[in-house]
C-alpha cells in the first residue's frame, strides 16, 4: 500500500532514535548488497535478496528475500537512515524496508516510475530530495522531501540516455553518468537542472557506477573494471585509483563512512580499495549468489550520536561517550549507556568513537 505524501514527511521528520521512535536501527557502516539473478528472473527458484555484511566480523547473513522475482536494482538509505530504499525494474516500484526487512512501496508506476536503472540509480540530495534514474523515459525524476508530486529533473535534451547513475557532491551539484552512449561521458548538473558536460570517455569506455565524498572527490568506475578518481571535482585531475581489468564484470561501489575505503562489489565478492595507498583486500566471499549493481551503507545519523537528546551533535555526547567506555566488559553496559553503543555490540569501544567522530563531522 503506497504512503500518502503527508505520512512521509511525518516520517522524515521523526528520526529513529527520537522520543517516540520505536524499533531497532540499522547500525552504521554496515553494508548492504542485492544479489543478482543470473537468469534474469527467469528461473521460480531466482528471487530477489539482499545480503548484510558487518564490516567489522565480515559476516554475511541474508537481509532479505522476496516471495518472487522482481529484479531489483539500486539500493540507497534514506536520509535518517530508518530506511533502506530499493528499487524493481519488473513492476515499476520503489520501495523502502525496514530494518527488519519488511517491505513497503513507496512509489510506482502511477508516479511515473519506469524501469528504475540498477548501480547507482537512486539518491537523495542535501535537502532530503529523492531522484531516481527512471530507464523507460530517459529522465531524472525528482520527489520532494515533503511528499509532494515527482516532477522531471533532467531529460533527454539534458544529455539524459536511457539508462544511468547519479551521485550528488556537497556543493549540491549532481553528476550523471551516461552510459552506454556512443561517447560515454559525465554530466554535472545544478540543483536547477543546468547540465554541463565534466567529462568524456570515449567509445567502449562507459562509466557505469560512481561515488562521491565529502570533499568532492569523485570515484568513477569503467565498465572494463577500471576505476577513476578526480580530486575536489576538478576533472583535469583525472587518475587512475584501480586499474582496468581488476575488477571483472557487473559492479558497483560506495565509500566507507570514513571514507578511507571504496567498496566494490564483483563477481559475487565484497572487497575494499584503500583510498590513499591503492591497496585491495577481499572483505567478503558470497558464495550462494552474486552481488553485483545494488549496493549501500548505512549511515551514521544525528540521532545515532545525540545521546542527550538536545537535537546536536556536540562535546556534551563526547562526554557521555567518553564516561561509558567500557572496552569489552563481560557483564555488558549498563542500561544508561545502552545508547552510547552505536555499533549495537554491548559494549562502548573505539569503533562506536571512530562512528560518533563521523556523525560529530557532518551534524
Amino acid at each position: 500500500m503506497k504512503r500518502s505524501p503527508w505520512f512521509i514527511f511525518l516520517f522524515i521528520l521523526l528520526p529513529s532514535g527520537a522520543p517516540g521512535a520505536e524499533g531497532p536501527r540499522f547500525i552504521p557502516g554496515y553494508i548492504y548488497i542485492r544479489e543478482r539473478a543470473d537468469d534474469g528472473c527467469i528461473a521460480p527458484t531466482h528471487l530477489d535478496r539482499i545480503w548484510e555484511v558487518n564490516p567489522g566480523t565480515r559476516e554475511v547473513r541474508l537481509f532479505v528475500e522476496m516471495t518472487k522475482c522482481l529484479a531489483i536494482t539500486s539500493l540507497v538509505f534514506t536520509p535518517d537512515g530508518t530506511r533502506l530504499r530499493a528499487g524493481f525494474r519488473q513492476d515499476d516500484t520503489i520501495r523502502d524496508f525496514d530494518v527488519n526487512g519488511n517491505d513497503e512501496i513507496v512509489f510506482d508506476p502511477s508516479d511515473g516510475i519506469g524501469n528504475p536503472w540498477p548501480s547507482n540509480g537512486m539518491a537523495y540530495d542535501a535537502a532530503g530530495n529523492f531522484y531516481v534514474v527512471n530507464s523507460s523515459s530517459a529522465t531524472i525524476l525528482r520527489f520532494p522531501a515533503d511528499g509532494g508530486p515527482g516532477e522531471v529533473f533532467a531529460d533527454r535534451d539534458d544529455g539524459v540516455g536511457d539508462n544511468g547513475t547519479i551521485a550528488f557532491a556537497p556543493d549540491g551539484d549532481m553528476y550523471y553518468a551516461v552510459q552506454y552512449g556512443v561517447f560515454d561521458s559525465m554530466l554535472r548538473i545544478t540543483p536547477k537542472g543546468t547540465a554541463s558536460t565534466f567529462d568524456r570517455y570515449g567509445p567502449n569506455l562507459s562509466p557505469v557506477t560512481l561515488a562521491i565524498d565529502e570533499s568532492e572527490n569523485l570515484y568513477v568506475g569503467l565498465d572494463m573494471g577500471e576505476i577513476l578518481q578526480y580530486r575536489v571535482g576538478d576533472a583535469s585531475s583525472r587518475e587512475v585509483l584501480a586499474p582496468r581489468g581488476f575488477f571483472g564484470g557487473t559492479y558497483v561501489i560506495t565509500l566507507t563512512l570514513d571514507e578511507r575505503y571504496l567498496l566494490v562489489a564483483s563477481q559475487c565478492i565484497l572487497q575494499r580499495v584503500h583510498i590513499a595507498t591503492g591497496t585491495v583486500e577481499l572483505v567478503a566471499d558470497l558464495e550462494l549468489g552474486c552481488f553485483e549493481r545494488g549496493m549501500a551503507v548505512a549511515p551514521v545519523t544525528r540521532a545515532h550520536a545525540d545521546f542527550n537528546d538536545d537535537e546536536a551533535v556536540n562535546l556534551l555526547d563526547f562526554a557521555i561517550l567518553q564516561n561509558c567506555f567500557s572496552g569489552s566488559p563481560a557483564e555488558g553496559i549498563s542500561e544508561e549507556c545502552q545508547t552510547a553503543d552505536i555499533e549495537q555490540d554491548d559494549d562502548v569501544d573505539l569503533a562506536d568513537f571512530a562512528l560518533w567522530r563521523v556523525a560529530f563531522s557532518r551534524h
